[in-house]
Order: C-alpha cells, then sequence, then structure tokens
C-alpha cells in the first residue's frame, strides 16, 4: 500500500513538471507571437496615422487605421495576459 502510494506520488510529480514545461513553452510561445505581430503593426499605424489627417474624407485610411489600433490594443492584451500568467 505504502509503494503504492509512494509510485502515484511519482507519478504525479512527473506529470505536474511536464505540464509546468508545457505551460512554460505556451507562453513562451504566445510572448514571442506578440511581439513579432506589435512591431510591424507600430511601424504600419504611424504612416496611416499621417494619411489619415492628411486624406481626412478617404473612408478606406480612416478603417484600415481602426484595424490596425484594434489588432494592436489586442496583441497587448495578449502580452499583458502573458506577463500575468507568468
Amino acid at each position: 500500500m505504502i509503494l503504492k502510494i509512494s509510485q502515484d506520488k511519482k507519478t504525479f510529480e512527473e506529470r505536474n513538471e511536464t505540464l509546468k514545461k508545457l505551460d512554460t513553452q505556451k507562453t513562451n510561445f504566445f510572448k514571442n507571437i506578440s511581439i513579432e505581430l506589435k512591431n510591424p503593426l507600430s511601424l504600419i499605424i504611424e504612416p496611416l496615422e499621417n494619411l489619415h489627417q492628411k486624406f481626412i474624407d478617404e473612408k478606406h485610411f480612416s478603417t484600415a487605421l481602426k484595424s490596425s489600433k484594434k489588432l494592436y490594443r489586442l496583441v497587448e492584451q495578449i502580452l499583458d495576459f502573458q506577463t500575468l500568467s507568468v
């Protein structure tokens, strides 16, 4: 009986360690993807802001700018969430 409990404990600890490693890999994956998305988005937003100010009546610049900023905020939320979960 004690041997069985000891074996179960060891198995549980091994599975727990595996889950921790997987969680760390998942966290790093989302962090890296978020950073890779954030950098180009920041380079896209500034020229869109300039175009939107220059051609204020053009709807497609406004739509592209709003969509880019929304995507940027979502990427920021993913980074914030990943920071909290570490």
